[in-house]
C-alpha cells in the first residue's frame, strides 16, 4: 500500500504539470506513473493504492512500477538537487513492509525559475539576431529606422502567469488553474505544509480527537510542538497515549482532565512513560475496593489487605485476571475475619 501526498496543493478533476517535468528525460513508464500520481493526489490529496493497483492502472508490471518510482525519486541537477517524489519506507499495522509513503515534491518554484531562464535565453537570442541584421552587426540593412539609428527590439510585457509560454497550444488557462497566492504566515495551513508525512499524520489524528473534557487541540499548537519546540513524533505519540490512559483512569475514578494539551506537554517535559494497561487497570480496581473496605490500603507498587492480625500484599504488575482473582479472594477472607 502507498500513502501518496501532494505538497503542491489539492485540485479536483484536473492536474497541472510543471513544464520542467517534460525536460527531465523521463522514460515513458516513469512519465506515465507521474501522471497517475498527480491525478490521484489532485482529487484527494492522498492515496492508499497498492503497488499492484497502480501497476494495473498504469499498464505496467509491478517490478517496472517499482523501478519507475525509484526513477522519480532520484535527485536531479535540473531540479536544483530536488527529486520529483520522496519515498519513505514504512510498515503497516498488519506487518506489511512492502509499502511506501510517497510525497510529491513541490516543484513550482524551481519550475518558475527554469521557465524565466528559458524566456531570458530566447529574448537574448532574439536580440542578437535583431541587432546583427544581415551581417550579424548593429546597423544592418534591416535593422535601422528612417533616422539611421539601430532599431531596438520591442520589450515584451511580463506575463502575469509565469507558466504561460508562447508555444502553448491554448492562449489562456482556466482561472482555477492559475498559481495560488502564497499562504499568509499566520495561517495554520501554512504551518501544516511544513510538517513531514509522519508529523502530519499525527497532527491530523490529534486535531480530530474530541476529548471527554476540555477543548480539542488546535492545529497551530500541534504544529508549534513539531516546528518550534522540536518535539519528536515519538514524544508526542507517547504523550497522546499517556493522556488517553490518564483519561480512562479519571473517568473510572470520577475525576476530570480539563487540559489535554497541558497534560501532554507535561508528559513530554517530565519524561513520563506509558504504564502497562494491566497495571493501570489493577490500580483502579484496588482504589475502588479501598473506598468500599477499610481494610484495603493502596500503596505505590501494591495493595495491602488486613486479614485478621496479618497483612497480605498483591503486586499491581500481575496480569489483571490474576490480580482480580487474588483481590476478590483476599477481600472475602478479610470480610470473614471481620464478622
Amino acid at each position: 500500500m502507498n500513502n501518496i501526498q501532494d505538497e503542491s496543493g489539492e485540485r479536483a478533476y484536473f492536474a497541472m504539470t510543471p513544464h520542467i517535468i517534460d525536460d527531465l528525460g523521463l522514460d515513458p513508464y516513469a512519465y506515465r506513473l507521474y501522471g497517475h500520481i498527480k491525478r490521484v493526489c489532485g482529487e484527494h490529496g492522498y492515496c492508499n493504492q497498492s503497488n499492484t493497483t497502480m501497476a494495473n492502472a498504469c499498464g505496467m508490471s509491478r517490478p517496472k512500477l517499482i523501478q519507475s518510482k525509484q526513477e522519480l525519486a532520484k535527485t536531479r541537477d535540473l531540479l536544483s538537487g530536488l527529486s520529483v517524489l520522496q519515498i519513505e519506507k514504512r510498515k503497516t499495522d498488519l506487518g506489511d513492509d512492502d509499502t511506501d509513503w510517497i510525497t510529491m515534491v513541490n516543484l513550482w518554484d524551481v519550475n518558475m525559475k527554469y521557465c524565466l531562464k528559458l524566456k531570458e535565453e530566447r529574448e537574448s537570442s532574439r536580440s542578437q539576431k535583431t541587432f546583427g541584421g544581415k551581417c550579424g552587426l548593429p546597423g544592418g540593412v534591416n535593422d535601422v529606422n528612417q533616422g539611421g539609428k539601430p532599431r531596438l527590439p520591442k520589450e515584451e510585457p511580463l506575463k502575469k502567469n509565469l507558466f504561460e509560454e508562447e508555444d502553448n497550444v491554448s492562449g489562456t488557462m482556466p482561472s482555477s488553474a492559475k498559481m495560488k497566492k502564497p499562504e499568509k504566515p499566520g495561517n495554520p495551513k501554512h504551518f501544516k505544509l511544513k510538517l513531514n508525512p509522519k508529523q502530519r499524520a499525527l497532527h491530523d489524528q490529534l486535531v480530530a480527537y474530541q476529548p471527554q473534557w476540555g477543548k480539542p487541540l488546535k492545529s497551530e499548537d500541534v504544529c508549534a510542538w513539531f516546528l518550534a519546540k522540536k518535539y519528536s513524533v515519538e514524544q508526542v505519540e507517547t504523550a497522546r497515549r499517556v493522556y488517553l490512559q490518564d483519561a480512562r483512569e479519571a473517568a473510572l475514578q470520577g475525576r476530570q482532565i480539563d487540559n489535554m494539551g497541558g497534560l501532554m506537554v507535561s508528559v513530554i517535559k517530565t519524561g513520563r512513560k506509558l504504564r502497562s494497561d494491566d497495571e493501570a487497570f489493577n490500580r483502579v480496581q484496588a482504589e475502588s475496593a479501598s473506598k468500599l473496605h477499610s481494610f484495603v490500603e493502596v500503596l505505590k507498587r501494591y495493595v495491602k489487605i488486613a486479614i485478621g492480625g496479618s497483612f497480605e500484599e498483591i503486586e499491581f504488575n500481575l496480569p489483571k485476571s490474576e490480580f482480580e482473582r487474588q483481590l476478590s479472594s483476599k477481600i472475602s477472607l478479610a470480610q470473614t475475619y471481620a464478622l
